[in-house]
């Protein structure tokens, strides 16, 4: 039968092996934590430039829009309706399409 010592020390080195796990659990932690870190932030650049495009294409695309408004016998930006959740925007190649069928 072990004695109380030896039980003791048995009991001891069972709690030294449980801190070092816990110690590698939180490094592996620390470092998953870095990495999603430094993910959200690659993701939120991403975000980021990919808002800037789109808003340069919009900005774009309404120069488009005004040039085929200045256009004589150009097809309007909306179909016409009598409500405005009526109305649909004609894509601005249709727009451009139309100037060019009846132009001579």
């Amino acid at each position: 039968m072990a004695t109380l010592k030896e039980k003791l020390d048995t009991a001891l080195a069972e709690v030294d092996a449980l801190k070092a796990e816990v110690v590698v659990a939180q490094e592996t932690h620390k470092a998953d934590a870095t990495k999603w870190a430094k993910d959200v932030e690659l993701v939120k650049s991403s975000r980021d430039y990919q808002l800037k495009l789109a808003e340069a294409s919009k900005a774009e695309l309404e120069t488009l829009h005004i040039v085929f408004d200045s256009l004589p016998n150009s097809l309007k930006r909306k179909t016409d309706g009598e409500h405005s959740w009526e109305q649909k925007e004609i894509p601005a190649i249709a727009r451009l399409c139309a100037y060019l069928a009846t132009r001579n």
